[in-house]
This record gives structure tokens, C-alpha cells and sequence, in this order.
């Protein structure tokens, strides 16, 4: 039930899934692809990230180029289409909505 739920993601590095998951719902919420590959880049100073030379716009770049396969009139949208196409409904994304963004 997203309507209450808080939702925390803490992960080393925050690489692969958690930073894949987090660039989507930077997208939904209408972030820039610009910002958003900053926001991504940006978790490679961390000492695990660095070790592995695990991160750039290089890793993230095809995930939300892909976007563009989907309906839409910006990133927001196409993401939307995207989140819908995997399972999630209007509801679900509504309360996601509503729960980060504070008016």
C-alpha cells in the first residue's frame, strides 16, 4: 500500500538495481536525463564504486535511452508508460506521486 508506506533504498555504492530503480524514479517524477545521470555518476565516489570503477553516464545512458521505445511527450511520460507496461497501474504510480512529492 504506497498510500502509508515510506520507502528507503540504502545500498553500498547504490550501484546496479538500486541506482537503476532510483534513475526511473527520477524519471517518473519529471528529474531531467541530464540530472539524472549526474545524480548516478555522482555515487561513484564512494570507496566500493571506485575500487571497481563501476560507474558512469555509459551505464546508465542505454536504460534511459530505452525510454524512448515508450509513448510520450517527455522523459516523465515515457517512464510512466514504461512503469504501466511492467505491471504497475495508474493508482499505484499516483500514490508513488504523492508520496515523494510534497505541495
Amino acid at each position: 500500500d504506497w498510500s502509508s508506506d515510506v520507502c528507503s533504498s540504502d545500498l553500498v555504492g547504490g550501484a546496479d538495481r538500486t541506482g537503476t530503480i532510483a534513475a526511473l524514479l527520477l524519471a517518473y517524477l519529471g528529474v531531467s536525463k541530464k540530472e539524472i545521470i549526474q545524480d548516478y555518476v555522482v555515487t561513484s565516489f564512494t570507496p566500493v564504486c571506485y575500487e571497481q570503477d563501476a560507474r558512469s553516464k555509459e551505464v546508465i545512458l542505454p536504460i534511459l535511452n530505452g525510454l524512448d521505445n515508450y509513448q510520450g511527450n517527455n522523459l516523465s511520460e515515457k517512464c510512466k508508460n514504461y512503469l504501466l507496461s511492467l505491471g504497475l497501474n495508474q493508482n499505484e504510480l499516483d500514490n508513488i506521486y504523492k508520496n515523494v512529492i510534497s505541495e
